[in-house]
């Protein structure tokens, strides 16, 4: 993410920015609808089909994270 926040300042994206952290770092950004389990299934799927994302790069809660 290295030039993330520089490209945020460069491209003056900095009066929408706001809503974008607040989504960012909401940790129910993922919960309704389409956010149900088989709507995180396809999104995981496809993502995963990207350069740089596969099994390993993802982490599952488990019953005990819970």
């Amino acid at each position: 993410m290295g030039s993330f926040f520089q490209q945020v300042d460069e491209k003056k994206l900095l009066e929408d920015a706001p809503v974008l952290y607040d989504w960012l770092f909401n940790d129910a950004r993922f919960t309704g609808t389409p956010w149900d389990a088989v709507g995180k299934g396809r999104f995981t799927k496809k993502l995963k089909c990207l350069e740089g994302f596969g099994d390993r790069t993802f982490k599952r809660k488990t019953n005990a994270d819970s």
